[in-house]
Parts: C-alpha cells; structure tokens; sequence
C-alpha cells in the first residue's frame, strides 16, 4: 500500500473472522491497522492473500451472502471494475449503519494474479477518509511488492521505521509524555 492514512500501523499477521472470499483457502492475512492502546478499529485495512485465481462468480457470491446475512445493518453495492496494480479488480462498497445513521463506509476489492489472489478491505468511519474517491485511492494504491526488489527492501525499512517510531510513540504515551 502506498497511501495508508497516518494514524494506521502495519501488522504483518492478523486473522480475520469475515473474509471477501469465505470459500477460498487463506494463504496470509495482514492489516493496517491503530496501534494497540488507541482508538477502536474507525479505521482499517485488512489484506488477505488466498491460493489460486478467484473468479468473478466467486465474488459475486460471496458479496451477496454477505448482503442477505448483514442486510439489516449493512448496504452493499454492485460489484464493479476497478484497476489496482496495473490490472483489472473488482470492487463493492459497504455501508453500515448505527442507530439510522452511516457509521462506517468501505471498500472491498478482489485482485488476481496468476498464482493468488489479493483481497483489500477499507472501513472509514472518519468522514474526510469516507468519499469514494478516497476510498478508491487508497484501496487502488495497493501493490505487490517483489521479494529482492529495491521497492520491497524499501518497504520492508519503512516498515521496520515506522514499527518503531510507533512502538516509541505508544512508550512515551504510556508515561504520560505524549498525548495521543
């Protein structure tokens, strides 16, 4: 990902109990994500990784099971086409609701590639991070990163960075030295 809003840590293993693609094998899963002592989860992005080349029927399913067993408290869109990663994805949204109002406003998207399949999930409860056009620049800036890359080793620092720059942040909030 190369857009993740700034209050958002990485975790590279997360399991999540709602996946896009319920029927398909997980290979990994990761998110960004608060750090732990901060706010519930207002916002997040989940990434799972699954064996093999999803089909659109795949998702087509999945989406409606989704919209039958959530549909009171959850809307969801058409499937539609979306590029990520130089390629062509598919995309819905998601709106939830609280007490008649919009809580939180997401975009989920199913990626192939010849051996996997990517899903990006995007929840915003945060109304400047809720348009869509913020929605698919963030979801859209997804990007498989090649082992021995120069980009991947740049990414595996930044990452390692920002691991730390966090843990210390939470460490001085923890004594009181830092508001959060």
């Amino acid at each position: 990902m190369t857009k993740v809003p700034e209050d958002l840590a990485f975790f590279s293993s997360v399991q999540s109990a709602r996946r896009p693609l319920p029927k398909r094998p997980v290979i990994r899963q990761m998110a960004y994500a608060p750090s732990p002592g901060m706010d519930s989860l207002k916002n997040a992005i989940f990434i799972s990784e699954y064996a093999g080349q999803a089909t659109l029927a795949e998702v087509e399913e999945a989406r409606a099971d989704y919209a039958k067993r959530y549909k009171s408290s959850t809307e969801y869109g058409p499937v539609e086409v979306i590029r990520i990663d130089g390629r062509p994805a598919w995309a819905y949204t998601e709106t939830s609701g609280y007490s008649g109002k919009v809580d939180k406003i997401g975009l989920t998207a199913i990626v192939v590639y010849p051996d996997v399949t990517y899903s990006i999930e995007f929840g915003a409860s945060t109304p400047e991070l809720q348009s869509r056009e913020k929605r698919l620049e963030i979801v859209q800036s997804f990007r498989v990163i090649k082992p021995g890359s120069s980009q991947g080793k740049a990414f595996l620092i930044s990452g390692i960075l920002l691991g730390i720059a966090t843990f210390v942040a939470w460490r001085l909030h923890l004594k009181g030295l830092l508001p959060l």
